[in-house]
């Protein structure tokens, strides 16, 4: 069978600068000049005889035909590389790359690293800032855990985490004020919304507040939280560990959820990858448990 293909290095350039809208961009990803890249895709446009991009002042924009060329060209080069890893001598070896936002990263994943790492010693992981689905699907992370991103073509996309905020305290508190904690300062950020929601979903008489302290910052709240000044709506995916390391804790049982749910996205094709499968079921067996 004879495949119609065209040269690679235009693929190459064409999903780089349809990614960033930018051959400036792209150029700078490959490691070649902007008018490099220019080259590569107008001899593609050439060979495929369409426009891919209207040039502007200030960028590209994708044309009808180059928004349907896209997605199979993107598909196709993230089917490459997981059939590359697939086969590699270095799988057993392998790096695996995981994409995160940084808040969430330093946050909920940093934490738990060293747990996986002590049950998968061959596994070398490296942890990347990853803002998009694209970055998967582009090959730059292997997984990403990203809020919001509940499907994507050409990646499984499963629910990792949702945020819940509940009441927590520092343990003394409660040693303090007994096993029904009442008269106790309600520590706030922001506005009250998030504490008016609590009580109304689970009654005013649950916990009653002396007095309420307002802060600007919410780690300045936690860290208030923390040093015993009262309570303060902790969640379960910013403070998950000062909650994991008993530094809060959440008396109550009854949360409210904020609508901020992060997702697991890992590539079609490397679902069953021995590194790629390890992970996601060690870190969705992890989002289970307490914070």
């Amino acid at each position: 069978m004879t495949y119609k293909i065209p040269p690679l290095n235009g693929l190459r350039a064409f999903e780089a600068a349809a990614r960033h809208l930018s051959f400036k961009s792209a150029a700078a990803e490959l490691h070649v000049t902007p008018g490099a890249v220019s080259q590569q895709v107008k001899a593609l446009e050439d060979v495929l005889g369409v426009a891919l991009f209207e040039r502007i002042h200030n960028g590209l924009i994708l044309t009808e035909e180059g928004q349907r060329y896209l997605a199979p060209v993107r598909s196709a080069f993230t089917g490459i590389s997981a059939a590359t890893q697939m086969i590699s001598p270095r799988v057993a070896g392998a790096d695996l790359t995981i994409g995160v936002e940084p808040d969430f990263g330093v946050k909920w994943l940093v934490p738990k690293i060293p747990a996986f790492q002590a049950c998968f010693p061959e596994a070398r992981i490296r942890i990347a800032n990853a803002v998009s689905a694209e970055d998967v699907a582009a090959g730059r992370v292997d997984i990403a855990l990203l809020p919001g991103i509940s499907s994507f073509q050409g990646l499984s996309c499963r629910t990792l985490v949702a945020e819940t905020l509940a009441p927590a305290c520092a343990p003394h508190v409660i040693s303090r004020a007994g096993e029904s904690p009442d008269r106790i300062a309600l520590l706030t950020h922001g506005d009250e919304s998030s504490w008016a929601l609590w009580f109304n979903s689970h009654g005013e008489g649950s916990l009653q507040a002396s007095e309420k302290v307002a802060f600007d910052d919410r780690d300045l709240a936690v860290y208030a939280a923390i040093n015993g000044n009262g309570f303060v709506l902790a969640s379960s995916i910013q403070d998950a560990e000062t909650l994991t390391a008993g530094r809060l804790i959440q008396p109550f049982t009854a949360r409210i959820e904020t609508g901020l749910t992060y997702y697991l996205l890992v590539p079609g094709g490397r679902v069953d990858c021995p590194h790629e499968k390890a992970f996601s079921d060690w870190v969705l067996e992890k989002a289970k448990g307490p914070a």
